[in-house]
């Protein structure tokens, strides 16, 4: 239920209408949900959703209604997803690193391989690449100062969180 809540507003089923018309769509129904969505847990669809630079985003929802929501909209609802259901579902699955003034320093225990951290802060978050070198990747909700002040804890302690993604991940 909560991977249909990254891409359709929650009152779509439970309308008595939806319900009663509803029916199974047809292998080449033009209705079916796409390659890109189809078949995915929350957790996969909201990190693939993150994953999406501009192009790939176009690409995957070309002439559909999910291009309205704009690529920047879907992350800060994936975001959402992600934060919700990793801090709710699966209780220390997101170690911290760090705390400094109102920001945390995390990562997921389910991600992808490549280096990287969370940096969450009670306005939004943003995600960094540690490797090849410190780069944003993501950000939702932070405005550029606090994403400056952001990348600067992390750059500061860079080593540090090398070190706890290699204590935590082995690699």
């Amino acid at each position: 239920m909560i991977s249909k809540r990254v891409y359709r507003h929650i009152s779509q089923s439970c309308r008595p209408w939806n319900v009663k018309f509803s029916q199974e769509l047809a292998e080449d129904s033009p209705f079916r949900a796409r390659e890109f969505i189809a078949g995915k847990d929350a957790v996969t669809l909201a990190t693939d959703i993150l994953a999406l630079d501009q192009d790939a985003f176009s690409a995957a929802f070309r002439k559909s209604p999910m291009k309205r929501a704009k690529l920047r909209g879907l992350q800060r609802n994936a975001a959402v997803v992600l934060h919700t259901v990793r801090n709710r579902y699966l209780p220390g699955m997101s170690p911290t690193i760090l705390r400094e003034g109102a920001f945390r320093l995390f990562f997921f225990s389910r991600e992808e391989p490549r280096m990287h951290v969370h940096v969450a802060h009670p306005d939004g978050e943003a995600k960094f690449w540690i490797e090849p070198e410190l780069t944003v990747s993501v950000v939702v909700g932070l405005s550029p100062r606090q994403l400056a002040e952001a990348e600067d804890i992390v750059r500061r302690h860079l080593q540090e969180v090398r070190d706890a993604w290699v204590d935590h991940f082995g690699r």
